[in-house]
């Protein structure tokens, strides 16, 4: 995640019952309470990370846009099967905020993860209160539900003072490093790499990893590593997106006409998916 651009937070466990429960629009959402807290600011457990990614942009509003956070922690939801009533379980939440921050957003962080993991994931659109109508879905890896993504209601936005929109996501990650391969050894190549970089226009909804996926795979074997370097609004309505790519060869120096040969079959993959090269 911090490799994606993200910043680490640590939140406490215990919580506001108002800040997991009215301030999400999810009223009735099962919370574990405290029998005798000395606070109401700490009377229950938090069943979701995302309300202490929300405590942080809320005090984070003024700051300068974007504003992408994580958390990998505990949450405790009621489980009446567990011998103490209770499970615990620990998720990682994400959070992207700027003025035109959206559901492609919160999917962007999703496809590189499960890109990077080789972990593809499923969306199966959900009723939230939480998130937009229409901009909610469940996360689904293996046949199992993980997670849930989505850009955030306008009302839960309020509650929370944030000035500008934001896209966020939670999911069980567990099941994501279970679907990872053992590492294999691979003998280094002693040959020089090649790097270059492509700057696609792309539409709003189109999620970045996606983008990234399909471009790395133009590469074939040649192909060493590849990431988002950076991702602007040139205009309003427009959107761009950076792609660093690395070529190397096992056996040989890349020659600059084979370069050029997987360049153009990256910009044709990008074109498949509404993608144009900027400056083209």
């Amino acid at each position: 995640m911090i490799g994606l651009g993200f910043e680490e937070i640590i939140a406490n466990v215990l919580c506001s019952r108002a800040d997991v429960t009215t301030r999400l629009n999810a009223e009735d959402a099962p919370v574990v309470g405290l029998e005798n807290p000395m606070s109401e600011s700490y009377a229950a457990l938090r069943p979701t990370l995302l309300a202490s990614l929300l405590a942080v942009e809320e005090r984070s509003a003024k700051t300068a846009y974007p504003h992408r956070v994580f958390e990998v922690g505990e949450v405790v939801v009621p489980d009446a099967d567990d011998p103490h009533l209770s499970r615990t379980t620990s998720l990682l939440g994400a959070l992207v905020a700027h003025p035109t921050a959206s559901f492609s957003d919160a999917h962007s962080v999703l496809s590189y993860l499960g890109y990077y993991l080789d972990a593809p994931a499923e969306l199966r659109p959900v009723e939230s209160g939480t998130f937009l109508p229409g901009r909610a879905a469940e996360v689904i890896v293996g046949g199992h539900v993980v997670g849930r993504l989505g850009e955030l209601h306008p009302e839960v936005a309020r509650a929370w003072e944030l000035p500008g929109r934001v896209g966020a996501a939670e999911l069980d990650y567990e099941p994501l490093l279970a679907e990872v391969p053992p590492a294999r050894g691979f003998t280094p190549s002693v040959y020089p790499h090649v790097d270059f970089d492509l700057s696609f226009r792309v539409s709003e909804d189109t999620p970045a990893g996606e983008l990234l996926a399909v471009t790395s795979a133009a590469a074939g074997d040649l192909l060493e590593s590849s990431w988002v370097f950076d991702e602007f609004r040139p205009a309003v309505g427009e959107r761009a997106v950076a792609i660093r790519y690395r070529l190397r060869a096992s056996d040989r120096t890349l020659t600059g006409e084979e370069v050029a040969g997987v360049r153009q079959a990256m910009i044709e993959a990008g074109a498949g998916m509404g993608a144009v090269l900027r400056g083209a």
